[in-house]
């Protein structure tokens, strides 16, 4: 059976005036409220943060690692590497702070793993960290 070019004119004439139709009927730009003339921000009325007490023991802690410390080991505490670009090795080597599984860095040649291959490869990530070979003190990856 073959439609007449003029019932296919018809056809696609109502789908454009439907399509015509629904558009029209969605918000503008114009329709958006003004953030212009919204409240201006106001840093009286911010909540205020009540930061505790600093604990004198656990400062005396942290002076007492930092002194430990190398330069090099302060300026790879500050670093954070991608596990697709630094190996346990590195880690050590450098003393890096922390490492960072971003996308596509799964442990292993594919983009996924499984718990077992992550596992290992946060394992060897740590042991690594805290390997004291070398320095004073070592600190743990996180």
């Amino acid at each position: 059976m073959q439609i007449s070019s003029s019932m296919t004119s018809l056809f696609y004439g109502a789908a454009a005036l439907a399509l015509l139709t629904a558009c029209g009927s969605l918000p503008g730009p114009d329709d958006q409220p003004d953030t212009r003339t919204a409240t201006p921000i106001n840093p009286e009325n911010w909540p205020t943060v009540e930061t505790p007490p600093l604990q004198p023991e656990v400062e005396a802690r942290i002076d007492e690692i930092l002194a430990q410390l190398t330069l090099e080991q302060k300026v790879g505490q500050v670093i954070q590497a991608d596990s697709g670009s630094v190996t346990p090795e590195e880690v050590k080597a450098y003393r890096l702070g922390s490492v960072l599984s971003g996308g596509n860095s799964a442990p292993g040649p594919e983009p996924y793993a499984d718990a077992a291959a992550w596992l290992e490869a946060a394992d060897a990530y740590y042991l690594a960290s805290i390997d004291p070979e070398g320095v004073d003190i070592a600190i743990p990856t996180i």
